[in-house]
């Protein structure tokens, strides 16, 4: 495994020095820099494309490929992973304040605070709204296999926590396969603007 993987890196690193990786690296930079200027004009919707893009461009495109490009070449393996809520039916979900101790969970009740572990565990009911950012996992390879998973940052997710007292929040049903809530509005648009064509 340790060969192999050093092999991989060594070809992925050979591959991405070529004249035509940097010219599908500039045209996939520029996709996405598109499509997430689009998705914030759903927020910001008087924003100046000119300086809105260039904007998303430097402050967060470029620095998530390099990161991205550096845990592809990596001899350890590294990924990301939305949370099991993110698949699961409304009706399915746990509002049990147990199932979410592993993740970092954020209150939309108390106008979008982190809530302590505790705070958490002493919840009456916690209700699963939608996944912020994915946990990134991280394995070190070894000579014949990878090592056990470990968690380098928690997936963090919007909850909305409840006293006992208050009973369960109740939503609306979501029938977007989109992990995220900005995916969602998102692809609302798209077929908003679609429709109008």
């Amino acid at each position: 495994m340790s060969t192999w993987r050093r092999w991989r890196s060594e070809t992925l690193t050979a591959l991405a020095g070529r004249p035509e990786f940097a010219t599908q690296r500039k045209r996939q930079l520029n996709h996405l820099v598109i499509e997430l200027t689009n998705i914030l004009l759903v927020f910001l919707p008087r924003s100046d494309m000119q300086k809105l893009g260039p904007s998303v461009k430097s402050g967060i495109i470029e620095p998530a490929l390099t990161l991205a490009h550096k845990l592809q070449l990596s001899v350890d393996k590294f990924s990301l992973s939305w949370t099991e809520f993110a698949r699961t039916r409304p009706e399915m979900r746990s509002i049990n304040p147990r199932a979410y101790h592993s993740f970092d969970c954020v209150n939309i009740l108390q106008s979008g605070k982190a809530m302590k572990p505790q705070a958490v565990a002493a919840a009456g009911t916690v209700t699963y709204m939608l996944d912020l950012t994915p946990a990134l996992i991280f394995e070190a390879v070894k000579a014949n296999a990878f090592a056990d998973p470990r968690v380098l940052n928690r997936a963090r997710i919007l909850v909305a926590a409840t006293k006992e007292d208050n009973g369960q929040l109740v939503f609306l049903r979501n029938d977007s396969e989109e992990p995220t809530v900005v995916a969602w509005l998102f692809e609302k648009v798209q077929k908003l603007d679609s429709s109008h064509e």
